[in-house]
């Protein structure tokens, strides 16, 4: 846990004023991610691209929906108390506004996990879920665990009891990462959900294993861990002053093989001028890290294999 909190300092000294497309992008990595867990196919393009008011052509409605709920949760995560019922009730009709009747209220029902054709939990029944959740609020109020431990224990008990008829998946994630941002600020752009994504298999591996063994410890470890190395991650970007070679390498891995136009790379900076991106893309195009096609506004684009790891 100490490697972590100094990796926590080491990240919240870094200069992320000035940097909102960063800050920007990490968000829209964190949201891509944690729809896709869900099956959600979009891609980081078309979250930033959604995020810009731009809506991908042929992108199915419900997961376009699904992504504008998103990041308007994440939008405004400093408005809601990661200790109040009421808040997580609030917070889980923005995320299924328009997705499921039962946004912002508790199940009626019972509810069980599946993983193909097997069902691999069945949760507590629906009349007892408001009380649950209740003591699970009242417990992150203890301090006898550290507020790490107590944020992970929470994301495990959230998924045990299963709040919601839906949206509990996205919901526990969320708010595991708004109960860090209340400890230590900078965690709320620390795109954890990305490395979930990674090892979405041990994820739910570890959830089952916690369930076995009526004890979420082994949950604990992992989720520490998979934090450790989100921080990792993202030490270099928020470390690093933005220059046109570091926005191309981001632009790299969002764009992989596909051709993009430079709509598409403003996109991925909320923040950078039209005039800014035609001088980084001309200089992928110099430094042969780009191909293209067509001409000014036809202009089209494609990271050569080199570029695309």
């Amino acid at each position: 846990m100490d490697a972590i909190l100094e990796l926590i300092g080491r990240c919240q000294n870094a200069p992320t004023r000035g940097r909102p497309e960063l800050l920007r992008h990490n968000r829209n990595r964190a949201v891509q991610a944690s729809l896709s867990i869900e099956g959600n196919t979009l891609s980081l393009t078309d979250v930033a691209a959604i995020a810009a008011g731009v809506r991908p052509p042929a992108a199915p409605p419900r997961e376009v929906l699904e992504v504008e709920n998103a990041l308007a949760l994440y939008e405004q995560a400093s408005s809601f108390n990661a200790y109040s019922a009421d808040d997580l009730l609030r917070a889980h009709g923005l995320l299924m506004r328009g997705l499921i009747p039962q946004a912002g209220q508790f199940r009626s029902g019972g509810v069980g996990i599946r993983r193909g054709r097997q069902i691999v939990h069945v949760a507590p029944p629906a009349r007892r879920v408001p009380e649950l959740v209740r003591e699970l609020l009242e417990f992150l109020n203890d301090g006898a665990a550290h507020w790490l431990a107590r944020s992970c224990v929470f994301h495990y008990e959230f998924e045990f009891i299963h709040p919601f008829a839906d949206g509990n998946g996205r919901m526990g994630r969320f708010w595991q990462t708004l109960l860090l941002a209340t400890q230590r600020p900078v965690l709320a752009v620390i795109p954890v959900e990305t490395i979930l994504k990674e090892r979405q298999h041990d994820y739910y591996a570890v959830l089952g294993a916690a369930d076995n063994a009526g004890d979420s410890s082994v949950f604990i470890e992992f989720m520490l861990t998979a934090l450790r190395d989100a921080l990792i991650a993202a030490l270099p970007r928020l470390t690093t002053k933005a220059t046109p070679d570091e926005r191309l390498r981001q632009a790299a891995m969002a764009f992989q093989a596909k051709w993009f136009d430079r709509r598409a790379y403003l996109a991925q900076f909320a923040d950078l001028a039209p005039l800014t991106a035609s001088r980084d893309l001309a200089r992928g195009v110099a430094q042969a890290q780009l191909e293209r096609k067509g001409d000014r506004r036809d202009a089209r684009y494609r990271f050569r294999a080199s570029e695309k790891r």
